[in-house]
């Protein structure tokens, strides 16, 4: 089922009814893209795949968001980071008392706490922000074809 803001319909004598996405070519194809595009971003960033996603939106943007929320429920998208973000986050807060004055501050204060919790920087910066939903990575994608997609996209919409 797609959610209430991409259903396409129409109303027609007081009936209102879904409009299908017809199995043609340009729909193949837009299928075939999106199918390509969530197989790119396998190991890559969820924010990533959205923001190209977000690029091609205008040529249809219910029919490709629906896609969209199709093709998500076939992957496995999960926090990447060797610490918990809250942990990290909480830890950082408490280090610098709520408040760092500029950037060479705050590297201070993130090597400071990386040392404490035995990790390097990089992964305690990256650790902050892992939960965020644009920072998920993609790990695995279910493969359909383009023209399962459509067909699973119009029982959607019904």
């Amino acid at each position: 089922m797609l959610t209430s803001d991409l259903l396409v319909t129409k109303s027609s004598k007081g009936k209102i009814e879904p409009v299908y996405a017809k199995l043609d070519q340009e729909n193949l194809e837009i299928s075939g893209s999106l199918i390509d595009l969530f197989h790119e971003h396998i190991g890559k960033t969820y924010g990533e795949l959205i923001e190209e996603i977000e690029g091609i939106e205008e040529m249809d943007y219910r029919l490709i968001r629906g896609l969209t929320q199709l093709l998500e429920r076939k992957c496995v998208i999960e926090m990447n980071s060797v610490l918990e973000p809250a942990t990290a986050r909480r830890s950082v807060f408490e280090d610098c008392k709520g408040a760092v004055s500029d950037a060479k501050e705050r590297k201070e204060v993130i090597d400071r706490v990386a040392r404490k919790l035995s990790v390097e920087p990089d992964a305690m910066e990256k650790a902050l922000w892992a939960d965020m939903e644009e920072n998920l990575i993609i790990k695995e994608f279910q493969t359909i074809t383009p023209e399962a997609l459509l067909r699973q996209y119009n029982l959607s919409l019904t």
